[in-house]
């Protein structure tokens, strides 16, 4: 199925027998929207029918996902249960469900509230889903390319004696372009791509369809895992554009307001990559003389609207730069809204507090701290040897008497030996013990048996159990599976174990435990960073997207890969 006379009767035609042959979809009336979406009539109903690339089937793993929610508007099977058609051309033809009524005007303040809504009901429904994505391109080499398309069309200014506009436009992008390229949008990709955060991509008032039953989404061809302020800040300069005339005016949002203080918000508002791509959208249509001189009028208007933004901006003093190691410079802010997170989540799920496993490692030691900051009378550290090294106690109860909070000890070594002889002898009665996996097994097994003994300590008190997993060894998988990675909240999961470090200074944790080399106590002698072949330093870096050294860099890459099923929910077939 070419596309290139998509207007043409003979087209339709093919298009009708195609849908009809593949995917016994009878269509009685085609209507043309643009070269690849089509209005159709069948069934008793009016669709839309879309032809994609490979896009299809990332689209596809997320309509499976969310196929009974109501108001987001994904793809359906064809009438013979295929999920798409593919032509000789390899294309995809997917189906949707035509939503009749008015898209969202943000010029309207009810509609600019009830954008931000479904956006972030949208958020919070898929936050974790797996989606079939190709790597996307970074959000600073997306804007650097698009300003340099920009700069492109520099002949187009001087032949309508517009240079000077010209001018002023570079000379302020170039400076907050620099200002950008310090601030680390790579860390904050790689969270996001970490934490499964999807964004909808394109939030253009036509993708939000207001009717009687209420607004639905559509249109989730952009969809992509990226930190939450993309969306925001793709909707806060559709808002400045269409609807509010002052900066300020952002902030009557509570989303907006949560983002007030964040550099990659401000910056990446503030800089005019929607005003590139709206003249670039304009240019494509090849618009006459006359057409260009009205355009340049209003590009220039929004040019100083964007102006005034941007200084009202640095006047609020909004626009700061993290330091290197990004949020370090205030930890106390840190740790408050930490503790503040967890107060909520407890809230949320009705129980009465938190407790943790206590293993004299500077991760349990930390969170140990927040969840005694969180509920000084509702938190519980639980120590479980198990076959331990004598000093990991001696490092447990100085967690314990620096923290203040309440502990219980329950020692695990003997129902450890007794399940994991009973298990090996079974083996080796039916010749099947695999001696090479012995140790691993072991030390997983106590892994497991300390999360049973938290959940069973959580069951009692009504509290939830808290893990202590850092960025670094989330991203490396550096945990056990349903055994310190089972838990219920996950405190340390942004930050770097370099920042956990200075979390612990700022709580109080004792040097020797922030000090003494990492390990997961499996066997004598281990260290962490010897057992994964790299340092947490460099684990660090690369999850901050500075350059490690190349053996380093595989690695790491090689363990997220292989314990990607980690940090999935189990997998399960489609619905046949």
């Amino acid at each position: 199925m070419k596309l290139n006379s998509w207007r043409d009767d003979s087209f339709m035609d093919r298009l009708h027998s195609f849908l009809k042959g593949k995917g016994d979809f009878d269509c009685l009336e085609i209507i043309p929207v643009k070269k690849n979406v089509f209005k159709v009539y069948a069934e008793n109903q009016w669709w839309i029918v879309k032809c994609y690339g490979s896009n299809a089937l990332k689209v596809w793993s997320l309509s499976l996902q969310i196929e009974n929610r109501n108001h987001f508007v994904t793809f359906v099977p064809f009438p013979n249960g295929e999920r798409w058609l593919k032509d000789s051309a390899g294309q995809y033809w997917c189906l949707s469900p035509f939503v009749e009524g008015k898209k969202l005007n943000y010029n309207n303040h009810e509609d600019r509230e009830a954008a931000i809504e479904l956006l972030q009901q949208f958020h919070t429904i898929t936050k974790g889903l797996s989606i079939k994505q190709t790597k996307p391109k970074p959000f600073i080499q997306k804007t650097e390319e698009r300003y340099k398309r920009f700069l492109r069309t520099k002949d187009i200014f001087v032949q309508n004696q517009a240079t000077l506009f010209y001018n002023k436009i570079v000379t302020q992008t170039n400076k907050l372009l620099k200002s950008m390229e310090k601030l680390k949008w790579r860390k904050i990709e790689e969270k996001a791509k970490r934490n499964r955060f999807l964004i909808h991509g394109d939030n253009a008032g036509h993708n939000f369809i207001r009717n009687s039953e209420g607004i639905y989404l559509i249109d989730f061809d952009l969809i992509q895992y990226a930190p939450y302020e993309y969306e925001w800040i793709q909707l806060a300069q559709r808002f400045l554009i269409e609807g509010l005339n002052r900066f300020d005016d952002l902030f009557q949002y509570p989303i907006f307001q949560s983002l007030e203080n964040q550099s990659y918000f401000l910056y990446g508002t503030l800089f005019p990559s929607d005003l590139f791509r709206e003249w670039l959208h304009f240019l494509r249509n090849n618009p006459s003389q006359k057409e260009i001189a009205s355009y340049l009028q209003k590009f220039q208007h929004l040019w100083t609207q964007r102006q005034k933004f941007f200084d009202r901006a640095t006047k609020y003093g909004k626009i700061y730069h993290y330091s290197k190691e990004e949020g370090n410079h205030d930890m106390k802010n840190q740790i408050d809204q930490l503790t503040k997170w967890l107060q909520d989540q407890v809230k949320e799920s009705g129980v009465n507090g938190l407790l943790v496993g206590i293993s004299g490692g500077i991760d349990s030691a930390v969170v140990a701290h927040l969840i005694k900051r969180a509920f000084p009378n509702d938190s519980l550290g639980v120590i479980m040897p198990c076959k331990s090294n004598p000093d990991d106690k001696k490092f447990a109860e100085m967690v314990v008497e620096s923290s203040g909070i309440k502990s219980i000890k329950v020692d695990l070594t003997e129902s450890h030996e007794v399940l994991y002889s009973t298990i090996q002898n079974q083996l080796k009665e039916q010749n099947e013990l695999n001696e090479s996996k012995a140790r691993l097994a072991d030390a997983n097994l106590r892994a497991r048996l300390r999360m049973s003994t938290l959940y069973t300590m959580a069951t009692n008190y009504g509290y939830l159990v808290t893990g202590t997993d850092n960025a670094a060894e989330w991203y490396t998988g550096y945990f056990t599976k349903f055994g310190d990675g089972g838990v219920d909240l996950v405190p340390l999961l942004h930050f770097t174990k370099g920042e956990v470090r200075e979390l612990a200074k700022e709580l109080g944790v004792p040097d020797e435990i922030i000090n003494k080399a990492p390990s997961a106590g499996l066997w004598e002698g281990q260290t962490d960073e010897h057992e994964m072949g790299t340092t947490y330093d460099n684990i660090d870096k690369y999850i901050r997207g500075e350059s490690v050294p190349e053996e380093d860099k595989n690695i790491i890459e090689n363990m997220h890969e292989r314990t990607a099923h980690k940090r999935e929910l189990p997998k399960s077939p489609p619905k046949f």
